[in-house]
């Protein structure tokens, strides 16, 4: 549904939510955002860069990804990404303003 925000059909509020809201009426769920620099699986221990292990019973790991230009990083300019809402808005604003000025 991201083309759908790119191309202004739907508001970014429409597919998405904050997962902070999402997940706000779970009590056994914490959210925290940290670089992570080693994992034991056998004693179920995370270690952050800023701070002591933390114990977990389950793990998600979302490690996110990178765009590939196949040796050409001068089309990243001329050819954004749609993996995220922001991206989706930056191609928004870009195709609504080369409509206005076409106008």
């Amino acid at each position: 549904m991201l083309y759908q925000v790119a191309t202004a059909a739907l508001s970014p509020a429409d597919i998405a939510e904050p997962i902070r809201k999402t997940l706000a009426s779970f009590k056994n769920i914490n959210l925290i955002m940290a670089e992570v620099v080693g994992i034991d699986p056998r004693l179920h221990k995370v270690s952050l860069s800023d701070g002591d292990p933390l114990s977990y019973d389950k793990l998600v790991i979302a490690t996110g990804s990178d765009y590939n230009y196949f040796g050409h990083d001068e089309w990243r300019q001329f050819a954004p990404g749609l993996k995220s809402i922001h991206e989706a808005r930056h191609i928004r604003h870009r195709l609504l303003l080369a409509f206005e000025k076409v106008a």
